[in-house]
C-alpha cells in the first residue's frame, strides 16, 4: 500500500512538472490578450506613445540583466509593435506615404525618407 502511494505521489509530481513545461513553452500573453489590454489606447495617441516608452524602458531593463527573461522580452516587444497604430506615427506615415505616391513630397521629406533608408 505505501509503494501505490509513493507512485501515484510520483505520478502526481510527473504531471505537475509536465503542465510547468507546457506553461514555459506558451508565450507569456496571446495577441488577443495585448489587444484587450491595450485597446484603452487607441483614442489617446500620446498616452498610447508615453505607454510605449514605458514599455520600452522595461525591456531595456530586462536586456541588460545577466539572466535575460526572453519570453518577457517577446512579450514587450509585441506589446511595443501593437500600441504602434494607436500612435501618431502610423498617420504621419501613411500621409508621407500618400505624397510621395501622388508626387507631391517637399525636399525636406524626401531627404527625411531617405534617411530613414526607404527607398522610392
Amino acid at each position: 500500500m505505501h509503494k501505490d502511494a509513493n507512485t501515484e505521489s510520483d505520478a502526481t509530481l510527473r504531471s505537475d512538472e509536465h503542465e510547468e513545461i507546457e506553461q514555459r513553452r506558451q508565450p507569456l500573453l496571446e495577441d488577443e490578450d495585448w489587444e484587450l489590454a491595450l485597446t484603452p489606447y487607441e483614442d489617446n495617441p500620446s498616452a498610447a506613445l508615453n505607454m510605449a516608452f514605458n514599455l520600452a524602458a522595461l525591456r531595456i531593463n530586462l536586456d541588460s540583466q545577466r539572466i535575460k527573461p526572453r519570453k518577457s522580452i517577446e512579450a514587450l516587444d509585441r506589446a511595443i509593435e501593437m500600441l504602434f497604430p494607436y500612435t501618431s506615427f502610423r498617420e504621419v506615415s501613411f500621409n508621407l506615404f500618400r505624397k510621395l505616391t501622388d508626387r507631391k513630397l517637399e525636399f525636406e521629406e524626401e531627404q527625411l525618407l531617405a534617411a530613414l533608408g526607404i527607398e522610392f
